[in-house]
């Protein structure tokens, strides 16, 4: 559901990460990249799809990235 949302949004996504959660849940991680105000709404959006916990935005200068080549 959740990256059902982020193809409507017409946004470019430049990573996507889904990992186990300690709980049994998991956790999806996106890279967006837009305006503030467009990724703002997307945050809205997706945090009401049923099951989401939490949804919050990342400043680029506060995220390590790490390529990983198979």
């Amino acid at each position: 559901r959740v990256v059902g949302v982020l193809r409507r949004s017409n946004l470019p996504v430049r990573g996507l990460a889904v990992t186990p959660d300690g709980d049994g849940s998991s956790r999806l991680t996106a890279a967006i990249v837009g305006e503030a105000p467009a990724v703002d709404r997307l945050i809205q959006q997706v945090r009401k799809v049923l099951g989401v916990r939490d949804a919050r935005v990342s400043a680029a200068a506060d995220v390590l990235v790490q390529e990983v080549k198979p």
